[in-house]
């Protein structure tokens, strides 16, 4: 049986690296966010006794193929993406502050029932509550050749009434192909236990990989708007658009595919 595994190994056919890139998912989830293996920290702490982190690719382009050095130039970018997009949520989620509070159940039934939710003491610029779930409308059936959807688009709906004329124009300022990020934050299962290192020093923020149980961080996703419009239906990220009406705002935008075909095989699903 060993030596089938040996003979096997020699003889199967490697995969192409520039397909596994096609199937690779262009925005990091939680999983990828803090994990201290394929995202260093800025600095090592001294006498951790953690595992050590693998180095980067290099690019030493004297013995590389043109599918290897562009396989490791993408690399490196998403990783280095992935530290400034780390770094962003750890402002904001600290910024939020989530707490959890405790609600009577308003059902008859069941008058004792005590409901937990989660709510958010703080404020950060560019952090807004869905006003209500993420509506999926549109999944392409996936073509050709390929096991993902050719595209998924959703809408997103906010609510910008708590927000200052400045921070309103921001937001109707989106444009298209501008990214946004989704955060799921359940705070009844967060820990809030200060960030430290092995030999007992408080840790950076950002470097602490157990800052998504501290602050309750359940899931991380990455989307691209399309289209911005307001409570009257009228287009705002377009060349000659009329003043947004109301406060309301539908933003529609598109999920990558190969995130949601992952999370459509797995066993919590797309929500």
């Amino acid at each position: 049986e060993f030596l089938h595994l040996v003979l096997e190994d020699f003889l199967i056919v490697p995969p192409d690296p520039l397909e596994e890139l096609r199937k690779c998912p262009l925005y990091p989830t939680e999983a990828v966010l803090w994990d201290v293996h394929r995202i260093p920290p800025s600095r090592r702490p001294k006498g951790s006794s953690a595992s050590p982190v693998l180095a980067l690719p290099k690019m030493q382009r004297n013995f590389l193929s043109f599918s290897d050095y562009l396989q490791r130039n993408f690399t490196l970018t998403q990783l280095e993406t992935a530290y400034a997009i780390r770094s962003d949520l750890v402002n904001v989620i600290r910024r939020l502050d989530p707490v959890v509070r405790h609600s009577m159940n308003e059902d008859e039934d069941n008058l004792d029932a005590v409901t937990l939710k989660t709510e958010f003491t703080g404020w950060a610029r560019m952090a807004l509550e869905l006003d209500r779930p993420l509506d999926i409308i549109k999944v392409e059936k996936p073509l050709l050749g390929t096991n993902h959807p050719a595209s998924v688009q959703a809408i997103i709906h906010l609510d910008l009434k708590s927000c200052a004329d400045s921070l309103r124009s921001e937001w109707d300022s989106l444009a298209e192909f501008d990214n946004l990020f989704f955060v799921t934050i359940n705070a009844a299962v967060m820990t809030s236990a200060p960030a430290t290192e092995d030999s007992g020093k408080a840790m950076a923020d950002d470097d602490d990989p157990a800052f998504p149980k501290r602050y309750g961080v359940t899931a991380v996703r990455g989307c691209m708007v399309s289209q911005l419009r307001d409570e009257e239906d009228n287009t705002l990220n377009e060349v000659g658009s009329s003043s947004p009406r109301g406060t309301k705002r539908a933003i529609r935008v598109l999920l990558d595919p190969h995130q949601f075909a992952v999370d459509a095989s797995s066993e919590s699903g797309t929500d």
